[in-house]
């Protein structure tokens, strides 16, 4: 959850750092893409945290949990800079 949080910091200060130096219809547009991931980023937060409390109350579900968990993780860092390449691409045309 750690690394998620920080390529999730990354990402938005690299897409800040971008957008300040465009124009402001830009910036707009670029903010309210990440605030829709943002909002998307948190509801998988809470299905993945609930689906790990859930499974880890069975013991032997343990190793499948920890697959799941990093498998979760994977996912939404994909997840992430494939919605910064998609705003980008929808706030510069």
């Amino acid at each position: 959850m750690l690394y998620v949080r920080l390529a999730f910091m990354i990402g938005c200060s690299l897409c800040t750092v971008g957008v300040n130096a465009k124009p402001l219809v830009y910036q707009q547009c670029a903010e309210l893409h990440l605030d829709q991931f943002r909002k998307g980023e948190f509801e998988a937060s809470k299905d993945l945290l609930n689906s790990i409390v859930e499974l880890k109350s069975h013991p032997e579900m343990q190793e499948t949990v920890r697959k799941n968990y990093a498998f979760g993780v994977m996912l939404r860092k994909q997840n992430l800079d494939l919605a910064l390449e998609v705003s980008k691409v929808l706030c510069t045309d």
